[in-house]
């Protein structure tokens, strides 16, 4: 599963798809599947997208947006792990 998404991301797949992929494995480490893990992995997917669209230009106010996006996919993935 790990392989596939990150295979997805090179073949620049949207977000929401190679995202769900970001899901099943968490979905296997976690031994849970729900709609919380969903959007951890799309979220997850999408703070990539941002990075890779602004390639060698980011600036400080981008990795902060980055940082936020993905502390709202890891808490998405915390409720997502206790049932949330």
């Amino acid at each position: 599963m790990e392989l596939d998404w990150w295979q997805a991301r090179r073949e620049h797949a949207k977000a929401e798809v190679h995202g769900l992929t970001i899901a099943k494995a968490s979905s296997l480490v976690y031994g849970v599947d729900n709609a919380k893990l969903r959007e951890a992995g799309i979220l997850r997917a999408k703070a990539m997208e941002y990075r890779d669209a602004h390639e060698d230009a980011m600036t400080e106010a981008d990795w902060t947006a980055v940082n936020e996006q993905l502390d709202e996919s890891y808490r998405a993935l915390k409720r997502g792990i206790e049932g949330g």
